[in-house]
């Protein structure tokens, strides 16, 4: 152990690499400094789902179980006579700075400015990721950006965002991402442009929640693209309409999934290719004859049942199941 109580950026800086690196591991950030180890350390932890303050607390038990092996060795090399008092030598573990540990604060300081620090490098290589892509799926979610806020004082959270924009390419990795304050497109369009101007070639077809009502704006950034509805929200505008807790929404739920695979594939996950739309729409209707009575029951889901016939008919989102099944689905 050594301590290290003061530290100069440009200092460091100037150590030539293959010494730097293997004799120096220190992350340098603003007003502080830690290991690398702790960095890495403070990742794979917050990776996992862990949240700072078990971190924290994790760290705080490996250095106190350091301090105590270190207190043990101590004892063995004092004379057997000499008086020691071993609550008052691990009262010691607090105040001994060598076996300091960050507050969960402090680390989330510190995964803060190793994020700001390794952003130009995950924006280079999302921007290398869409140069070669032909589609893009664009999302808004909520459940990432309710955990998102700012403190002020000691318990009081401000919430600072309400979706965070998330766009996939075929392939499934990330070439964009922004945390908005609503789903307006003005939002996420200088981001949608960013993405147009490093591709390659013209984008073909991009997949998002509501083709309808953003189709145009979409084309206004990618001429002549094909703008298609996912299936997710397409099966999920059905299924919220289903009575919860009913004897027959689970299995309705089911079945409904099973109207946009091929004959056979009803099992969890999907095995088959994607039939063609006048067959998905035959199950359709054949979804529709078979719980007609039910449906008959709940107007909404009767009408989001006839609106998925009617994009069927428009080939609003058979080109996405297509597409989706060669890589995922």
């Amino acid at each position: 152990k050594h301590k290290y109580f003061s530290g100069s950026l440009s200092i460091l800086e100037k150590i030539p690499k293959l010494y730097g690196l293997g004799c120096f591991h220190i992350v340098m950030f603003h007003k502080s400094s830690c290991t690398k180890q702790l960095v890495d350390l403070l990742e794979t932890h917050i990776l996992q789902g862990i949240n700072f303050l078990a971190i924290c607390e994790g760290v705080a038990g490996l250095n106190f179980k350091e301090f105590s092996e270190r207190m043990t060795c101590f004892s063995l090399t004092q004379d057997s006579n000499t008086h020691i008092n071993a609550h008052q030598d691990y009262d010691k573990f607090y105040d001994d700075s060598l076996f300091s540990f960050s507050g969960d604060k402090k680390l989330l300081e510190i995964f803060l400015a190793n994020f700001v620090h390794k952003q130009p490098h995950c924006d280079a290589k999302m921007e290398t990721i869409a140069r070669t892509s032909k589609m893009i799926t664009c999302d808004h979610t909520f459940k990432v950006s309710k955990y998102i806020c700012a403190s002020r004082g000691s318990d009081k959270c401000i919430k600072q965002f309400e979706n965070l924009f998330i766009v996939l390419n075929e392939d499934h990795k990330v070439v964009g991402w922004r945390l908005t304050k609503s789903t307006s497109f003005e939002e996420i369009r200088d981001l949608l442009q960013s993405i147009n101007d490093c591709l390659d070639n013209p984008l073909q077809t991009v997949i998002v929640d509501d083709c309808c009502k953003v189709r145009y704006q979409y084309q206004s950034i990618f001429p002549g693209v094909v703008v298609k509805l996912d299936l997710f929200h397409a099966t999920q505008r059905v299924i919220k309409t289903f009575p919860k807790g009913s004897e027959w929404s689970k299995q309705i739920s089911t079945e409904f999934g099973l109207v946009f695979r091929a004959d056979g594939d009803c099992g969890a996950t999907r095995c088959l290719t994607t039939p063609a739309s006048d067959i998905i729409e035959k199950n359709l209707d054949n979804f529709i004859k078979r719980w007609e009575d039910t449906l008959n029951q709940n107007a909404k889901t009767f009408k989001e049942c006839k609106t998925s016939m009617f994009m069927l008919r428009k080939d609003a989102f058979l080109e996405f199941f297509q597409v989706k099944e060669q890589s995922a689905m």
